[in-house]
Parts: structure tokens; sequence; C-alpha cells
């Protein structure tokens, strides 16, 4: 009888606990190409990506990852992988914000995608 008490208490705080709404920090996903990607601060490089400078305008409640990464395209930043990562880790409450472009124009058919089809339909992929 002992035990069953324990038992039934041990269910009910669990199912208590797990019944409040835990507020989690949002965060903002970053995939895109080099204009947004992080840059390496060392050897005084210069170079920076707007997703590299843009958690310094946020509050500290507000996460940012920035997967970014150059060369990317739409059809590149997918096919090797990075959105799945992504994807994954996506949870209600999140943002993703999406920047490619200049690297879907170019002609090598690892990146590539005709402005008027491919890339219209590779960010649908994304949304």
């Amino acid at each position: 009888m002992k035990n069953t008490s324990y038992y039934i208490l041990f269910t009910l705080f669990t199912c208590i606990f797990c019944s409040f709404d835990v507020e989690r920090i949002p965060v903002i996903y970053m995939i895109g190409d080099s204009t947004m990607a992080d840059k390496p601060l060392s050897g005084g490089n210069p170079e920076r990506g707007w997703g590299q400078m843009f958690s310094g305008f946020l509050t500290p409640d507000i996460h940012v990852d920035n997967r970014a990464l150059n060369g990317r395209s739409t059809r590149s930043f997918r096919n090797e992988g990075h959105w799945e990562l992504v994807r994954k880790k996506l949870r209600k409450g999140d943002y993703v914000f999406i920047q490619f472009g200049h690297n879907d124009q170019k002609a090598d058919t690892a990146r590539h995608s005709d402005a008027e089809t491919d890339y219209k339909i590779n960010l649908g992929k994304y949304i």
C-alpha cells in the first residue's frame, strides 16, 4: 500500500510539473551566404557579415544561431545538409532569417538556381 501511495504521488507531481508552460528563449536561426556569415576575428580581419553583428542589437533574452556560410546558395545550403541540421532544432517560437541570392546566379551546377524558376522553388522549400 505504501509503495502504491508513493507511485500515485510521483505520478501526480510529474503530471503537474509537465503541465507548466515553461518559457524558453526564442532562437533566431540565420541561414544564408557570406554577406550574413560569421567571419574570423583573428589576424585583424575587418570583414564581418551582417548576421555576425545582429545579436548586438537584440536583448539578451533572444538567442541568435548564425548558420550562414560563405559561398552557399539556396541549392547548396540544403544539398550539403545544413538546412536539415537547423530544421531538426526548430521549435515553436523560433524564427528563421533567410538570405540567399548572389551565389544562386553563379554558373556552377552545385549552386546555380535560375531566378525565375529554381530560386523561387528553393526558397519555398525553406518556408
